[in-house]
């Protein structure tokens, strides 16, 4: 019995360094741009708010180096004076392609599903006393980016454009939204 644990103990001793040359595991974080459409009418006004993202991403391991799945934060923000300073903030989760595997250059495609949040601290003004007013509602977001590997372990998400909707306020309106965005990224193990 002492025999077998030692032969497990060698083998999987020995099968570290292997293991470890697979980066299943990457973080990501850095600055976005969001472009919102606040009404759904003919003039469809939008606002830019600058914000940020951060996201997971776990490379499943049979299908490491085309598929990953992937959970995203964001944050977007815009004082607009009188009307208010407005937050938008998402977590949304869901499949991530690598259309030609991990590479100096690595294209990138992805569809995220999730839920978000809508904020609006308007500040007191002409005798109106300071009001807020807030929703949340499901979101969605397709899109895809281009990311370089400097190193081992880091890289940089050289740009990010995501196409989604919101569903702030009622079921029946939604919100289209843009975002691009840059970052650094941090890979766990190798490769």
């Amino acid at each position: 019995m002492k025999r077998l644990g030692g032969i497990v103990l060698l083998l999987t001793l020995g099968a570290m360094p292997v293991m470890a040359q697979e980066s299943r595991f990457e973080v990501s974080a850095g600055g976005s741009f969001r472009l919102f459409q606040q009404t759904e009418t003919a003039d469809e006004s939008r606002i830019g708010m600058p914000g940020w993202y951060f996201s997971g991403v776990y490379n499943v391991h049979r299908f490491w180096n085309r598929f990953g799945l992937q959970l995203e934060g964001t944050g977007a923000y815009r004082d607009q004076g009188t009307f208010g300073n407005t937050s938008i903030y998402t977590l949304q989760a869901g499949p991530r392609f690598y259309f030609f595997g991990h590479h100096k250059l690595t294209p990138y495609g992805e569809a995220l599903f999730g839920y978000g949040y809508y904020g609006n601290a308007i500040p007191t003004y002409g005798g109106y006393p300071a009001s807020h007013y807030s929703s949340r509602g499901l979101s969605w977001s397709v899109g895809g980016g281009l990311e370089l590997n400097l190193k081992r372990h880091w890289g940089v998400r050289m740009m990010q454009f995501d196409f989604g909707q919101t569903s702030f306020f009622n079921y029946n309106i939604r919100q289209t939204n843009y975002r691009a965005s840059i970052g650094i990224i941090y890979r766990f193990g190798g490769k």
